[in-house]
């Protein structure tokens, strides 16, 4: 996609819709998920907040998600789709993604640093990731992404700081309280 192309405002409202959204996801699935299957999904071990459930981290990893997501949409936009084989095909690629990003980051960090970013309890996937998280992943990426495109046309650049600086007050909160 060529800069040109580019909608900077769209673009800044994933990331900071993504970064606004995600780690209370995060705390509401591993929490959701330990009451059901005894142990939570995962465990941040870097930056750990809310008892691993979220991490520091996520003013990084959440808006560069939003970005790829942002990126993947111009791309699916162009592959011409019908709208609703384009949204699942969002979510089941961002899905996939989160997948493939979380171990490679993962063996990243282990081969430098000895330690993982996000420990997955399940073995399915050598404790790098999950595949029982892909539904998780899917699900939050077509809300998210479905909220953002409903609101797309009514965002302004003070949207896109607001909801940044909630996702940075969601940490604090996060930090203090959970």
């Amino acid at each position: 996609m060529p800069l040109r192309q580019c909608d900077f405002k769209l673009a800044a409202f994933y990331m900071s819709g993504f970064f606004y959204a995600a780690p209370a996801f995060e705390w509401l699935f591993n929490n959701i998920y330990g009451a059901l299957f005894g142990s939570n999904l995962w465990t941040y071990h870097l930056l750990p907040l809310s008892n691993g459930d979220t991490s520091w981290l996520a003013i990084i990893i959440w808006p560069s998600v939003g970005l790829n997501a942002y990126i993947l949409r111009c791309k699916l936009a162009h592959a011409n789709l019908p709208e609703k084989k384009h949204t699942l095909a969002k979510g089941v690629l961002l899905g996939g993604e989160g997948l493939f990003y979380e171990a490679f980051f993962n063996i990243l960090f282990l081969s430098f640093f000895g330690v993982f970013l996000v420990y997955y309890h399940p073995k399915d996937l050598w404790h790098l990731t999950s595949i029982q998280v892909l539904p998780i992943y899917i699900f939050c990426g077509l809300l998210v992404g479905f909220l953002i495109e409903r609101f797309k046309e009514q965002i302004k650049w003070s949207y896109c700081i607001g909801l940044g600086a909630v996702g940075i007050i969601n940490l604090f909160v996060y930090h203090h309280f959970f």
